[in-house]
């Protein structure tokens, strides 16, 4: 999400499009979910191990935010 950095920079400097925030995790819970906000990256494997337990035993969906850092380069570009 927002990462179109340079395509839209007056948008984000006018705006704050690239300002996305809140806690998710805690918008699942209050929706009857199960969920979980991530942020070290050696619990991802646990958190997913969690969430299939939930999903098996409960029946409940799933929600699994995870906290990353900013990135500034893509990974891979496509010539149009």
């Amino acid at each position: 999400m927002a990462v179109e950095t340079r395509q839209m920079a007056d948008s984000h400097g006018l705006y704050g499009t690239r300002d996305l925030g809140g806690n998710y995790a805690d918008l699942g819970k209050a929706m009857g979910g199960y969920a979980e906000r991530i942020e070290d990256p050696n619990q991802i494997s646990a958190a997913f191990t969690r969430a299939r337990k939930v999903t098996e035993e409960e029946g409940k969906a799933v929600l699994l935010e995870f906290i990353t850092s900013e990135e500034t380069e893509l990974s891979h570009r496509r010539a149009f």
